[in-house]
């Protein structure tokens, strides 16, 4: 039986409120993946992967949805799947971890989410870097204003290693948090004052395009969810005097966000 059969019958086969299901199909995911990166090389690994990944993570976003508890059911799934291991689950879980955690930010309160949440994400962003999981990882800026975490500071640490994953997240964070997000474009920039100044200010640009969100990747925030679309005059005023004051006038002419502020 090809691969693509065997993955397909599996989803087909689950119950989005049956974990066992959700798990055994999952796990044929893992190893039909495997199985064909090993043998055949990464060209039909590739096709493989976008062929069926879309329809298992929406089947584990499903099961985190009509789980009695959401959280339970994640921490089961990063359990069985550690970030720091090589497999194939990243992808599904992380857009798992991220629609629930929309769904929980726009049913209830985003302090509703368990911080051990936050820690896998921002897990994925550091040590999985150019992956399809890592970009997915961005649903961390959901967090920014999460009352248990200094998310900031956490996503500030990252900035060494991974500053190209951290600023995905602040081109989201923008849509979340305007002041948390100011914050930390600053710290971006003294980080390593550089070209990149001009990339990170740019960040700030992306909530003019809200539809442009995409992480998760397969779950979306609520149509009569209102994102912004437009940065807080009080917000762009202090941003256009940290360009002024710092001499970056010039250098970000060239940038959408200048026409924007001004």
């Amino acid at each position: 039986m090809r691969p693509i059969v065997k993955i397909k019958r599996a989803v087909a086969n689950a119950e989005p409120s049956d974990d066992s299901g959700i798990f055994a199909a999952l796990a044929v995911w893992n190893n039909q993946l495997t199985e064909v990166l090993d043998e055949k090389g990464g060209e039909e690994y590739r096709d493989l992967f976008w062929e069926c990944v879309e329809d298992v993570t929406d089947l584990v976003i499903h099961g985190a949805f009509e789980s009695s508890s959401e959280w339970d059911y994640l921490t089961e799934l990063i359990e069985a799947y550690p970030v720091e291991e090589s497999h194939h689950a990243h992808t599904p879980i992380v857009n798992a971890v991220g629609a629930a955690t929309l769904k929980t930010r726009f049913e209830t309160d985003i302090n509703d989410v368990p911080v051990s949440m936050f820690d896998y994400l921002i897990s994925v962003g550091s040590e999985h870097p150019s992956s399809t999981s890592w970009e997915d990882a961005f649903a961390a800026a959901w967090f920014i204003d999460h009352s248990d975490i200094d998310a900031v500071e956490r996503f500030a640490d990252v900035i060494p290693e991974e500053k190209n994953w951290v600023m995905g997240v602040l081109g989201q964070a923008w849509h979340v948090d305007q002041e948390r997000a100011f914050e930390l474009t600053k710290i971006g920039i003294e980080s390593n004052e550089s070209v990149e100044t001009f990339m990170w200010l740019e960040t700030a640009e992306r909530v003019y395009h809200p539809k442009s969100i995409r992480a998760p990747r397969y779950h979306s925030p609520p149509q009569h969810y209102s994102l912004p679309d437009r940065i807080d005059p009080g917000i762009a005023d202090r941003l256009l005097d940290y360009i002024i004051e710092n001499d970056y006038i010039e250098g970000v002419e060239h940038y959408n966000i200048l026409p924007q502020i001004r």
